[in-house]
């Protein structure tokens, strides 16, 4: 079965025998930056807010999707014109959950990808300016999928896509020749909308979550090439963003920066209106106030274009940063449940064993780095035969889901 998105002609392959809302064999890199090349311009009127109505089904709708309720997430997003596309990306082996809105397009949400078997669990991407901040949005995608990261966001209409001022405090000049209060469909700057509010559901669905949020800037002659905030200007317990500055400037020396709770002379673009970092600083009001607490959970990233932005160069350097920033948790997950009885054999392997497990449901198995080189999400036996073709190193990790929890084990491979 041939299937034509309206947004690109990629061709998915139905996996042999199975049923409707289960995944499709494609390219989920391809797939996402298709729906990005097509978002509106600010000049077309089109966003809108959700109801609360519809805010509620949302909602209950990512509340349930985890490795076998997608379906049931999918009838209730049917309901207020959304959907979830399942891929299995045959590139890297992966397992994507893609809500998207349904055609015709009349809300422009945005588009919202769960990664069901990911490495480095809470780590989330957002580009909520892709088409207004030169290849933001590209450049989350190509992080997120190279990186094995939990979720990646996009808005889907641009920033000034709508005349109806937003409730939230600031202005800017970008939608107009003088400074006026921001757009609703400027999802930075919106506490209403669905991404203000899959926010709030990431956070809370996923272990150790943080978000990253990619912008870009035109950069002045005395401008840095970064401008690094966490929201505030008070330091975090745990200062990723000081760290991810640290990383890229390893990678490229003559990437100067500034950073909002340590150069506090600093003033220009760190998102201290940005509705995401408000709440995520818990803010009593995002909308209006400043959180009062720097909860380390938000980073806001400014970027000048052609050391960052312009093709994969920069788009690499922004990947190795974060890969450093944020290490592969594979072995070192809260939800890891030790008592599971799951068997490995041969162990040592020299590349293909068998993982057997009473209601097994998913493997994935890493090399010692944290990049996943095998897996499969949909397992109706209880027995699995693995073959891994190209040497990963000598130790890998196995990943095992089963109906009572998840367990990594370690395996070795010998020539």
């Amino acid at each position: 079965m041939i299937l034509k998105s309206r947004r690109i002609l990629l061709i998915l392959f139905l996996i042999p025998g199975a049923l409707s809302g289960q995944f499709l064999d494609g390219n989920i890199s391809a797939y996402v930056d298709s729906l990005i090349e097509v978002i509106p311009s600010g000049n077309q009127v089109e966003y809108q807010d959700p109801t609360s109505a519809e805010l509620l089904v949302w909602e209950q709708a990512i509340e349930i999707i985890d490795n076998n309720s997608c379906c049931v997430a999918n009838e209730l997003l049917n309901t207020i014109g959304y959907k979830i596309r399942q891929i299995h990306d045959t590139l890297v082996g992966g397992y994507f959950a893609v809500i998207e809105e349904q055609v015709p397009a009349s809300k422009y949400w945005g588009t919202y990808v769960i990664n069901l078997i990911p490495c480095r669990q809470g780590l989330i991407l957002q580009a909520p300016h892709s088409s207004f901040d030169t290849n933001t949005g590209k450049q989350a995608n190509f992080c997120f999928l190279q990186l094995n990261m939990r979720g990646l966001m996009l808005n889907s209409a641009h920033r000034c896509n709508s005349q109806v001022d937003s409730d939230c405090d600031g202005s800017t000049s970008v939608c107009g020749a003088s400074s006026v209060p921001y757009k609703i469909s400027d999802l930075a700057h919106n506490a209403k909308s669905i991404f203000q509010k899959t926010t709030e559901l990431f956070d809370l669905k996923f272990d150790q979550s943080t978000f990253v949020q990619l912008h870009g800037f035109l950069k002045q002659v005395d401008d840095p090439y970064l401008i690094i905030s966490n929201g505030t200007r008070m330091t975090p317990a745990k200062d990723s963003a000081v760290r991810l500055a640290e990383e890229l400037k390893f990678i490229d020396d003559t990437l100067t920066a500034k950073i909002g709770h340590i150069d506090l002379d600093w003033n220009r673009l760190l998102g201290f209106t940005n509705v995401q970092a408000r709440m995520l600083n818990q803010s009593i009001d995002p909308c209006e106030e400043v959180g009062d607490f720097s909860s380390g959970k938000f980073i806001h990233v400014e970027q000048e274009r052609t050391r960052l932005r312009a093709d994969s160069i920069g788009w690499g350097k922004m990947r190795d940063a974060l890969a450093m920033t944020f290490p592969c948790l594979v072995t070192d997950v809260d939800d890891i449940t030790e008592l599971i009885e799951v068997e490995i054999f041969p162990n040592p392997s020299t590349g293909s064993f068998t993982v057997a497990a009473e209601g097994l449901k998913s493997i994935a198995v890493y090399s010692l780095d944290g990049s996943l080189v095998w897996s499969n999400h949909n397992i109706q036996t209880e027995n699995q035969l693995v073959n891994i073709h190209d040497a990963i190193g000598a130790i890998g990790f196995v990943r095992v889901q089963t109906d009572k929890g998840l367990t990594v084990r370690k395996i070795i491979f010998t020539n």
